[in-house]
């Protein structure tokens, strides 16, 4: 591809998170149509591993991304080396992560406050690099951390209840709020 075309850059980000491989001789053809079968794969990449069924959940070590798409998950015990999608079929129900370790970033898109009173994503025992909160829907998104968790960055796009019950040292060390007042 050309390195002074717009889409270089996304091309190139997409790249380094395994989302898009190119072809064989290397090239990406950014300019050519896709087939059902190259955009198949790439939603399959952008997924990875995919839960949607609610209840206790382990699933180990996941090379990839993880993305739960279903409220009433807990998730236990599980190493992913790319990112954690929390995404709008959760609903007003709840996610629970406990002893999680996310090599990138977790992403919280969809939920709200959770019926049950208690927020909607449960961070007990999680390490990550990161925490992005963003509603596509402008709900309120609740997110609370507790235990051992640790998260460097968390960045707050839209509004949303975070609350951190962590000891000191730990927990979300920086919150940064981006987006409409």
């Amino acid at each position: 591809t050309d390195p002074n075309a717009w889409y270089a850059s996304y091309v190139g980000f997409l790249s380094e998170l395994g989302v898009l491989s190119g072809y064989p001789d290397g090239t990406f053809r950014p300019q050519e149509p896709i087939s059902r079968g190259q955009a198949a794969t790439v939603l399959s990449h952008a997924i990875g591993t995919l839960v949607n069924r609610s209840g206790d959940q382990k699933v180990g070590n996941v090379y990839g991304n993880l993305t739960i798409t279903v409220p009433g998950v807990t998730l236990s015990n599980t190493i992913v080396t790319g990112n954690l999608y929390l995404t709008g079929g959760i609903g007003l129900d709840d996610v629970v992560l406990n002893n999680v370790t996310v090599g990138g970033k977790i992403v919280v898109c969809g939920t709200g406050s959770s019926q049950k009173g208690e927020s909607s994503v449960i961070l007990r025992n999680v390490t990550a690099n990161g925490l992005e909160i963003d509603s596509m829907t402008n709900q309120y998104l609740s997110v609370r951390a507790e235990g051992l968790t640790s998260i460097k960055d968390t960045v707050a796009r839209t509004s949303s209840y975070i609350e951190d019950l962590t000891a000191d040292g730990k927990g979300l060390s920086l919150i940064k709020l981006d987006g409409a007042d």
